[in-house]
């Protein structure tokens, strides 16, 4: 949870630490290839034969 009272700067530096630091470890990526589109609808999940 990010704290209200800290402020925007703070909330910034915060993100953007998680952004630089912890999402890569946890295997994230930046978006630079425009916008995502996902799955359609009732399509199985991949890896399983569920629908």
């Amino acid at each position: 949870m990010i704290p209200n009272q800290a402020g925007v700067d703070l909330n910034l530096h915060i993100l953007e630490s998680f952004a630089q630091h912890v999402a890569p470890a946890l295997g994230w990526r930046p978006n630079t290839e425009g916008p995502v589109v996902g799955d359609p609808v009732g399509a199985p999940t991949p890896g399983t034969d569920e629908v």
